[in-house]
């Protein structure tokens, strides 16, 4: 936190603890520290860290309940997986001749692919 900027004490505190729930840190249900405790490690007021809590709430990001506490509501998206789609047309291409046989995969084909590509696979079928 830096006192010197112009953004206001709270939202600076919010801002922290935007980041550390959209990173992972506190995860779904996780109980956040209370306005008390947000005060000390942040040396504010306890008024400073409950506007925090309270514009996390406004976000969406906790829910607040009295004599409970404040808990995360956002869950984290799950990162992105990374594979290669090398053969993956001959694969479902293969997958599909088996299942129903060369022209049930031309007539399968023939609705979902670019006729570009279906000049490539099936060149005396096409009529493009």
């Amino acid at each position: 936190m830096d006192e010197s900027l112009r953004t206001p004490l709270y939202h600076q505190i919010y801002l922290i603890l935007r980041d550390e729930i959209l990173n992972g840190r506190y995860g779904k249900d996780a109980l956040l520290p209370g306005e008390q405790e947000l005060g000390k490690i942040f040396g504010v007021s306890r008024i400073t860290a409950k506007r925090a809590l309270d514009e996390l709430a406004v976000a969406g990001l906790v829910v607040r309940e009295r004599g409970r506490g404040t808990r995360v509501r956002f869950v984290p998206p799950s990162p992105p997986v990374y594979s290669s789609v090398e053969g993956l047309l001959e694969n479902l291409m293969a997958i599909t001749a088996l299942s129903k046989g060369t022209w049930g995969l031309f007539f399968s084909l023939h609705n979902t692919l670019h006729p570009r590509l279906l000049k490539r696979f099936f060149l005396g079928f096409t009529t493009w």
